[in-house]
């Protein structure tokens, strides 16, 4: 119990934006860490089903982040969003070498989907910082996972 509440306070820890924060992937057995990042390609969308994405950068990296946020729970900035194995709204979703593909978006074995925590994203209240915790992403055959946990700064597209 003790220890599951240390994690739970330090997987929250990375959704504090910080003024120098980076994002980590680690290896979910080992904690080995696999890639950072600080900055993402951010864009709060207007039509379509999704209502916010973040792809790390830069995006010919190892490892690269990818976060979703549906238009059915997207409640714009300044909100943190709890995320679930096997539950849609917010997704996360971490592409490794190889083609390896390691999120959220199965449920865990043995239990209903959106009932088990995976961690959550925090938008600043500006749009101009994110964090992300989100831990023991699983591979496709839950073999394998990784962890993400940070901060970094949000790159929109110049307007026009």
């Amino acid at each position: 119990m003790r220890r599951a509440l240390v994690l739970g306070i330090l997987g929250l820890a990375g959704l504090v934006p910080s003024a120098s924060a980076t994002v980590e992937v680690r290896d979910s057995d080992t904690t080995a860490l696999l890639d950072t990042y600080d900055r993402a390609s951010c864009r709060s969308h207007k039509s379509g089903k999704v209502g916010f994405t973040a792809f790390s950068l830069p995006a010919d990296a190892s490892y690269t982040v990818d976060v979703f946020i549906t238009k059915e729970v997207w409640r714009g900035f300044g909100h943190t969003y709890p995320m679930y194995y096997g539950a849609g709204g917010i997704s996360v979703d971490v592409f490794g070498p190889g083609g390896a593909l390691f999120g959220n978006d199965a449920s865990l074995p043995g239990t209903p989907p959106g009932t088990v925590g995976a961690g959550g994203v925090k938008i600043s209240n500006n749009g101009k910082r994110f964090s992300v915790g989100a831990y023991g992403l699983p591979n496709d055959s839950f073999t394998a996972g990784v962890s993400v946990t940070g901060g970094g700064k949000c790159k929109y597209p110049k307007r026009r």
